[in-house]
């Protein structure tokens, strides 16, 4: 598949090259199928997180990190949410 199409010069220098609307679809596809999974793989890593020996500070960063990517990709997790999840993290240790 061509990803560019020359435009006006004999060897196609990337400074005078336009994207053909069939690249686009290709690039698009392929994002929106990564972003899938990765939202995915960090919503499970986010529920499945644990405190267990990690100190708070840790912990919360790790939280917070998790929070910050899914919301990057275009699936923000709200606070009501974000409580839960850290509160189910700390375990039965502080019921």
């Amino acid at each position: 598949m061509a990803f560019c199409e020359c435009v006006g010069f004999h060897d196609c220098a990337y400074s005078r090259c336009k994207i053909t609307q069939a690249s686009l679809g290709y690039i698009g596809e392929k994002y929106s199928t990564n972003t899938q999974a990765r939202k995915m793989q960090l919503k499970q890593e986010l529920h499945n997180l644990q405190k267990n020996k990690m100190n708070i500070n840790d912990y919360s960063t790790k939280v917070k990190n998790l929070a910050d990517a899914l919301a990057s990709i275009g699936a923000p997790v709200d606070d009501e949410d974000l409580v839960a999840v850290t509160l189910n993290g700390f375990g039965k240790d502080y019921s």
